[in-house]
């Protein structure tokens, strides 16, 4: 199937027959003519496919929700990558999520166009209201969606441990913990005052080195000197060097409307450096202490 099976029925178009043998690829044959099918889906067949996907009701997101605890049932028997009072825990937080839902008063169905979204982290679980202001189907049945507005509804915060309770929890000393923060392994770890504070589902990256990617909130008044450059920039994506072990690859950027700019003059969005592994865990290690900086999971 492409285009979502919007365009599959068409049968016949400007008097003439239709041949949807080449649909895959994005072209459509009509008569002597030969058609970009991503022009001859409507704003209507748009909405339609949007609304049949999209989350509307109080209802519709409760059901998400319980098919989201059976996939985690599943998931806690099946994957043997977390604990079983990992997936205990996270079972839990969901739950508590769908009483909180439950608890609220929501519109009977939202409007055309806005949907109920929620996003589960370590920290968290964050439900939102989000418009869609550009909808488009493309071939390969994906689709890209651009919001113009969102609002925040609920957060259920996740417990957060201590050094001491986070390594119970994984068998190891509260050494092994710091270690691992200070290495980046941690990443949504949250100082507080001289003390961390550990999300109870916080991932601990796997063996090596995982790529890092961090989005300044703020204006960072502390940043070390070296880096107070990240202030003209909205991330930074950090990856260990390739050919050079030892070595991490830096990447800031900033956001920009790509359609706008011409892409001759997208590298003075970008700038790269590189660090070794000190400088690395030391500039890291002030991303994940900072609370303006945020850590995207993976």
């Amino acid at each position: 199937m492409a285009y979502c099976g919007v365009l599959d029925n068409l049968m016949e178009l400007n008097g003439k027959p239709v041949d949807l043998s080449r649909l895959e690829e994005g072209i459509i044959i009509a008569g002597d003519e030969q058609l970009d099918a991503d022009e001859l889906i409507t704003d209507e067949e748009k909405r339609q496919v949007f609304n049949e996907n999209a989350i509307r009701t109080k209802a519709e997101l409760l059901d998400e929700i319980d098919r989201r605890i059976k996939l985690i049932n599943k998931e806690g028997k099946d994957n043997a990558r977390h604990s079983p009072e990992f997936y205990h825990r996270y079972k839990r937080l969901i739950e508590q999520f769908r009483t909180e839902v439950e608890k609220r008063t929501f519109p009977n169905k939202l409007e055309d166009w806005w949907e109920y979204l929620y996003d589960i982290h370590s920290t968290g679980i964050v439900l939102k209201m989000s418009h869609t202001s550009s909808f488009d189907i493309y071939k390969d049945d994906t689709v890209a969606v651009l919001t113009d507005t969102v609002f925040t509804l609920l957060r259920v915060k996740t417990k957060l441990l201590t050094v001491e309770q986070f390594a119970q929890a994984y068998g190891v000393t509260a050494t092994t913990v710091r270690q691992w923060i200070r290495r980046g392994k941690i990443r949504t770890a949250i100082k507080q005052g001289s003390e961390w504070r550990i999300p109870e589902l916080a991932e601990i990256m796997e063996r090596g080195y995982t790529s890092g990617h961090y989005a300044r909130k703020e204006f960072l008044t502390d940043m070390p000197s070296e880096y107070a450059f990240f202030n003209d920039y909205d991330y930074v994506d950090i990856r260990q060097n390739e050919k050079h072990k030892e070595l991490y690859d830096l990447c800031f950027s900033k956001k920009f409307d790509s359609t706008k700019i011409p892409r001759e003059e997208w590298d003075k969005y970008y700038k790269e450096i590189q660090l070794d592994q000190k400088e690395r865990e030391k500039f890291e290690l002030y991303l994940i202490s900072s609370p303006f900086v945020e850590s995207s999971e993976e």
